[in-house]
């Protein structure tokens, strides 16, 4: 992965211990991503549209990563970005199996960046599509909490409930899990074409 490298002017530092930038950029990233994810999600309401969050999300988020990725230069970086993203969607309401996702899709999803020597732009799509996949976090409740398809009823209502029902099948996480893989390497391509075209050119990374 050491090839096709990812340029962005001033570039940041290699390695070293996490600094109080590294946080704040955390910080600013994970919060632009949630952000877009939040927007996504709204159409989640839509109950077919539900199960094509796995590849809405990473599509429209790859842009706000891939911007990310020319910042994450030490380790640990991507795994602090995506748990603060898992406890995002728990805490709006997704379930704790999120987070706990999020944990080793970021571990994963570090080992890649840290293969392409974090400069890698392969490197940076790859750990994008490996990250993605904590989103199956928000489908696991249907099937490991007896209440949680209830409580959605609750929520949302009854007819939301019977018209999910029929897709909540043994065969849903693990298409699921490749959706977002799948969709999280076009969204990453398309984040990486996107700030080759305008972010490098302005100047601004």
């Amino acid at each position: 992965m050491a090839g096709s490298q990812m340029t962005t002017g001033s570039a940041p530092a290699t390695g070293g211990r996490l600094g109080g930038r590294d946080l704040i950029n955390i910080g600013i990233y994970a919060a632009l991503y949630c952000v877009a994810m939040t927007v996504v999600g709204i159409f989640g309401y839509i109950p077919i549209v539900m199960f094509l969050l796995s590849v809405l999300c990473p599509l429209i988020c790859g842009i706000p990563f891939m911007m990310f990725m020319t910042r994450a230069k030490k380790p640990g970086m991507i795994l602090i970005f995506n748990v603060l993203a898992g406890l995002f969607m728990w805490l709006t309401g997704m379930g704790f199996y999120t987070p706990l996702v999020s944990v080793a899709t970021g571990i994963a999803a570090e080992l890649v960046w840290r293969a392409g020597g974090y400069r890698s732009s392969v490197a940076a799509v790859l750990a994008y599509a490996v990250l993605s996949v904590f989103i199956v976090g928000n489908y696991l409740p249907f099937f490991l909490d007896p209440s949680y398809l209830s409580s959605t009823g609750q929520k949302i209502g009854q007819g939301y409930v019977e018209a999910i029902r029929p897709f909540l099948q043994g065969w849903l996480i693990p298409a699921e899990a490749v959706s977002c893989f799948v969709s999280g390497l076009v969204g990453g391509l398309i984040g990486r074409s996107v700030l080759r075209r305008h972010f490098q050119k302005a100047g601004i990374l």
